[in-house]
């Protein structure tokens, strides 16, 4: 029996709590305004040469990215099609042109992205097929041009992913239906071989196979089957050269590596080389490619014969991936990005070893940016070069290193206008690039004149954006984060505590001013720090440490001396130590480290995948992409990590724990790859369910555990990818809900648990991507709330979850524009927390991050940009307790715990805070304070609540528990108060004094 105390504690609960600030702006990191420029792609020149087209931003006018014509003058180009009025934008690319039009694929207001055509001008820029209806996307991939007509891949409900035809017409936009109905034939890695496409698509009978086609479902067929049944191959490019086609497999079904066709199944011949190629180019009357074997990804050449085919030259001998990028031919000679000892750099080849050679160091410190490709004009190449006295900007080479050298310097001095290559428009080159006053825009330049600008078509003052990222939450209720700041756009280390006087830049983290914060940072907190990956000059990618200040953010660990660096990332907290992934002499490796550079060790040559906690020990999964996966466990030591048992399967993983069982995908030939459950051992495995039946396999993933049940997606015959649940047991494994009637695979299923109930994202085929939640029961599996009303995207990235049922999410009702929401699993109870960007612009919240009272998000607004902004529990009205910090040990080394039952909800009785893990029967006490601290006490102890704590003493019971109830008024003042509380025990043995051990603590938030 836990004894609790007697003493009435909401007067000092009211005393203690401070209020939630409300929802807003957190701080402007980087309150400075530039003039941006219109950031033009997707150039095209339309048929004829006299006129092209492109996607640019035009700010002044309010537009989002939208078509512009140009005749290449600043008074001939203009807006040619506003296609998602207002600021929203029509995003697209351009493919081929097609008769005497151009064809794109571009999105439009109420449409996803679907074929276009246009002739320049405004009337004659018009939707040939809304291919998927609605505001679906049917997209426009792998396009290739055949006798006038230009053929892509597109995908609709009724029709599944199949090969479309188009002249450039309404009428001559159809589909070639290869596997009638909503099954999908694919069309993917087209190459023209005479007058049929050669390519990788589908049929009922073979799955993914190389099939031929003249552009008539009459006469397309498999061509070659490398994997015999209804299962596919593993097929990548067709590239044609001359009278063949070149194409690889990757299939472990058959001979992997580089093939060529003539057309015949007879003479499709297997030619070797490694399994792993990309980036083809035909190169005369052979095939220049990248490929990668034991010296890793380097130059490789291929004659159309076995003995033909063969490496080039090894570029970077002893470590991985010389090749960097595709290849640019130039009559004779190809041009390609590879990187050294000297880093990224320009290389050049004639197909020889003698003849394959940098063209010159350029940036002797450091690796440039952006790897542009090299565009040809006039007996030269052109191309983005960076080096330390002018940045990135227009280079030039006649392919020697003495003809290498800078052409145009358009943004003065070292900062880089880094010019993006489009191509060539007559005697032109065509590029976009930053001058320094503009912002990126639109240039030409002929061979020998400077550049100029077509237009300023961006404008206008935009804010410049921090672009937050958090991490990692600290000991004392601060979290930390990555920002871009006004110095060039360096990346920081900020951090916060919710408050605009508690939120500053802690150190520069980077100081090259090309680096920009791009994704989530990937920390771990270990023994009070944050550990995280960084790159610098001197050292390469490393492993970090930071305490949250300048002069305690360090590098922890130098494996890899020198400008590369071992890419160390950490990973996993387990039997106190921390796990972290690195690459030492070009073998990846699984680490372990006590927080000391002695107390770091290798524990296996292997690199993690897929992972999930039994007790003690982390079960993970290891392999490369074609061969079969392996379970692995590791206690965080040498001797306790190794090896447990093969997967059977290349798709093999950890996909989840359930209770104290794992959840695997293990491949057998009786079930193909089926969910099956572990207790870690070989003799613990059993199959689960045979979801999808017989010897194919339903690949689950995309799972979440909640309460006793979990909740997964898995492939079918007759539903496609839907949701399953499982209790782990056979009987109790079952189809959830069939949301997605018909066939469908594929989408992003986002998951979070709040309470007692899952919410997800999903397309229902109908609703377009909304919020629905389910209690694992089929009846409780619903829609939560149509945002959009229709076929539109509502919902679109979901945030942190409380205990009461309460989620926020990023949602777009079609008026407001994309703006943070809240929702309780009902419809009433769903609802827009606050238009942050007013109208029908969007601040796209996202990047969400729980840490304390509040949940961060970075969001956009027009006089600020993307900033940091939070909500506090307040006003999503979401009670939750959060431990945190680690307690000092007493009697046995054991510290005492705080935990606590019932939700901390106005109205509630049943609310307790509990002192655990204590001497027994000892005095005890509870220090209730106002906010998170973090002091030393000396003896590795530390205080984390406030010292002007009001403290409530007892006694533990014989267990070492004692407990304080806190009968909670339903007062709608009290929500989003909050406290802290810690335990402490006299005990003789106790770490701090020897005359107490200390509890870690318990933040505690009202929740409504």
């Amino acid at each position: 029996m836990i004894r609790r105390s007697p003493i009435p504690v909401l007067p000092v609960l009211l005393l203690l709590a401070e209020s939630s600030v409300a929802q807003s702006l957190v701080r402007d990191l980087n309150p400075i305004v530039v003039t941006n420029g219109s950031s033009p792609d997707s150039f095209a020149v339309l048929p004829g040469g006299a006129r092209a087209v492109l996607f640019a931003n035009a700010f002044d006018d309010g537009k989002g990215k939208e078509p512009w014509v140009t005749d290449g003058t600043a008074v001939g180009t203009s807006l040619l099609a506003d296609l998602t009025p207002g600021g929203g934008s029509s995003s697209g690319s351009f493919t081929y042109p097609v008769g005497n039009k151009l064809l794109l694929f571009a999105s439009a207001a109420g449409l996803g992205v679907e074929p276009w055509v246009t002739d320049g001008t405004a009337a004659g820029t018009i939707l040939l097929q809304d291919i998927n209806p609605g505001s679906g996307s049917s997209f426009g991939f792998s396009v290739v041009t055949l006798g006038g007509k230009v053929y892509f891949q597109a995908t609709s409900p009724s029709t599944g992913t199949e090969m479309w035809e188009t002249d450039g017409t309404v009428a001559g936009t159809k589909v070639l239906d290869v596997v009638p109905g909503s099954g999908s034939g694919y069309f993917a890695s087209p190459a023209v071989l005479g007058t049929r496409i050669v390519y990788f698509g589908s049929t009922p009978a073979t799955g993914v196979e190389l099939m031929i086609s003249d552009g008539t479902s009459a006469n397309t067929t498999v061509l070659k089957e490398f994997n015999p049944g209804t299962a596919s191959s593993a097929g990548s490019f067709c590239v044609t050269v001359g009278s063949k086609v070149f194409f690889h497999i990757q299939s472990p079904f058959a001979s992997a590596g580089l093939w060529v066709t003539d057309g015949t199944a007879s003479g499709t011949v297997w030619l070797g080389g490694p399994a792993d190629a990309r980036y083809p180019a035909a190169f005369g009357s052979s095939l220049l490619f990248g490929a990668k074997d034991a010296n890793g990804r380097e130059v490789w050449i291929s004659d159309g014969t076995p003995a033909g085919t063969q490496l080039v030259k090894d570029i970077d001998p002893g470590r991985p991936d010389g090749l960097r990028t595709g290849f640019t031919v130039v009559g004779n000679r190809a041009y390609f990005w590879a990187k050294d000892a000297n880093g990224f750099e320009p290389w050049t080849t004639d197909g020889t070893t003698a003849g394959t050679s940098l063209l010159k160091n350029i940036r002797t410190n450091g690796e440039p940016r952006y790897l542009t490709s090299f565009v040809p004009l006039g007996g030269l190449v052109y191309f983005s070069g960076d080096d330390e006295s002018f940045g990135g900007e227009v280079w030039q080479t006649d392919g020697t290193t003495a003809g290498t050298k800078l052409v145009a310097d358009i943004w003065p001095g070292k900062t880089s206008s880094d010019p993006r290559m489009f191509g060539t428009w007559g005697n032109r080159l065509v590029f976009a690039a930053d001058d320094g006053s503009r912002g990126r825009e639109l240039y030409t330049m002929v061979p020998g004149q400077p550049p100029q600008l077509v237009k300023d078509i961006g404008g206008g003052a935009l804010p410049v954006s921090s672009q937050p990222r958090f991490g990692v939450n600290l000991d004392d209720g601060s979290s930390l984060f990555l920002a871009s700041t006004t110095r060039g756009g360096n990346v920081v280390l900020g951090r916060t505590d919710g408050t605009s006087a508690g939120t500053r830049i802690v150190t520069e983290l980077s100081s090259d001013p090309r680096t920009s914060v791009t994704g989530p940072w990937h920390a771990v907190k270990f023994h009070g720090l944050a550990y995280f990956n960084h790159e610098t000059a001197t050292h390469g990618s490393e492993l970090w440490a930071t305490d949250g200040t300048a002069a305690g953010t360090r590098l922890f660990l130098d494996l890899e001396p020198g400008v590369t660096g071992s890419k160390a990332i950490p990973w996993r907290v387990v039997g106190g130590r921390l796990l972290f992934v690195a690459t030492v002499q070009g073998q990846p490796q699984l680490w372990a480290t006590d927080g000391t550079v002695a107390g770091t060790q290798v524990l296996a040559n292997q690199t993690p995948l897929t992972d999930a906690r039994l007790g003690e020990e982390l079960f993970f999964t290891v392999g490369n992409p074609t061969s079969q996966k392996h379970m692995w466990k590791t206690d965080g030591t040498p001797a306790g990590t190794g090896f447990v048992m093969t997967l059977n399967s290349v798709s093999g993983r950890i996909f989840g724990r359930l209770g104290d069982r794992l959840l695997l995908n293990f491949g057998s030939t009786s079930f193909g790859d089926e969910p099956w459950i572990s207790d870690g051992t070989p003799a613990g495995t059993q199959l689960l369910a045979d979801v999808y039946p017989g010897s194919a396999s339903s690949i689950a993933g995309s799972y979440t555990e909640f309460g006793k049940l979990g909740v997964f997606t898995a492939q079918h015959p007759s539903y496609g990818e839907e949701l399953w649940v499982t209790d782990g047991t056979t009987a109790g494994t079952m189809l959830l809900r069939d949301i997605r009637p018909g066939y469908v695979v594929g989408g992003d299923w986002q998951f979070v648990v709040a309470g007692d109930l899952l919410f997800f994202l999903v397309d229902d085929r109908v609703h377009g991507t909304e919020l629905w939640r389910t209690d694992g029961t089929t009846t409780g599996t619903v829609l939560v709330r149509d945002v959009w009303p229709g076929a539109n995207p509502g919902a679109r990235i979901l945030g942190p979850g409380g205990a009461d049922r309460k989620i926020v999410f990023a949602a777009d009702d079609g008026t407001t524009g994309l703006e943070l929401w809240t929702s309780d699993g009902t419809s009433a109870g769903t609802r827009r927390l606050q238009e942050i960007e007013p109208g029908a612009g969007s601040s796209n919240p996202g990047y969400f991050f729980a840490a304390g009272e509040r949940i961060y998000f970075a969001a956009s607004y027009s006089t600020v940009g993307e900033e940091l902004f939070a909500v506090t529990y307040k006003e999503i009205a979401a009670g939750r307790s959060t431990q945190y910090g680690y307690g000092c040990p007493g009697t046995g080394g054991i510290r005492p715990q705080m935990a606590s039952a019932g939700a901390p909800t106005i109205g509630t009785s049943a609310f307790q805070a509990s002192l655990t893990k204590g001497r027994a029967n000892a005095v005890c006490g509870l220090a209730l304070g106002a906010q998170r601290v973090s002091v030393p006490l000396g003896s590795s102890c530390r205080l984390w609540v406030d010292p002007l704590a009001v403290l409530v003493f007892g006694r533990t019971d014989g267990a070492g528990q004692f407990s304080l109830s806190a009968p909670i008024p339903n007062q709608p003042t009290l929500v989003g108060l909050s406290i802290v509380i810690t335990g402490f025990v006299e005990d003789p043995q106790g770490a701090f004094a020897n005359q107490l051990s200390i509890a870690d603590a318990l933040q505690v938030v009202f929740g409504g």
